[in-house]
């Protein structure tokens, strides 16, 4: 098992994550080096596996072959930084290999269709009374963000929030509403 930086990660690494697994884009954003985490590999130049643990959350992505021979010592290595959270497919083999007993066990929705009703973004705007507007987030913006400092932390820096993320924001005067944002928009 290595510990790998993000610049040594390969073409051979990156094929192993199925971007079809839940929120598998925030994995190839710590394998890009563009927010914070940790890899760890079994072969550098012929990896089988591969786990991502996303910095902030602390959320496990897997790729590759997992067998329950390794993952005691993936979770021993990955707690030594905080908590962990995995998040898979209810049919995925990895649930029958996860650790008996954590901490938490649950459900989260996961939408990964987009609705193929237009929506006119121009008609909704019009709809907000006069002193609220939908704008792009600035930094200005961000530093009112509910999420700054998760974000600031996940990006290293308000340039890279800023080049890496897309956010929207609703305003009303100079009151930030509510806000939208992506991390680094991936495949789509």
């Amino acid at each position: 098992m290595l510990s790998i930086t993000q610049q040594e990660v390969t073409p051979e690494i990156l094929n192993l994550f199925d971007l079809n697994n839940p929120t598998m884009p925030r994995a190839f954003n710590v394998l890009e080096g563009i927010i914070s985490g940790q890899i760890l590999v079994d072969n550098l130049t012929q990896p089988s596996w591969a786990v991502v643990r996303e910095g902030i959350y602390g959320t496990l992505y897997f790729g590759g072959q997992i067998t329950s021979s390794v993952i005691p010592s993936i979770f021993g290595h990955f707690f030594q930084f905080g908590g962990i959270g995995v998040g898979c497919w209810l049919d995925n083999p990895l649930n029958k290999i996860l650790p008996d007993s954590p901490d938490y066990d649950g459900f989260t929705l996961y939408f990964t269709e987009r609705s193929s009703a237009e929506t006119n973004l121009e008609t909704l705007v019009s709809q907000l009374p006069s002193n609220y507007a939908l704008v792009s987030r600035d930094e200005h913006l961000f530093k009112k963000s509910f999420d700054y400092d998760s974000t600031l932390a996940s990006f290293d820096s308000i340039e890279n929030v800023m080049q890496y993320t897309l956010g929207v924001s609703l305003v009303q005067d100079d009151y930030l509403v509510c806000e939208a944002a992506t991390a680094h928009p991936r495949m789509g």
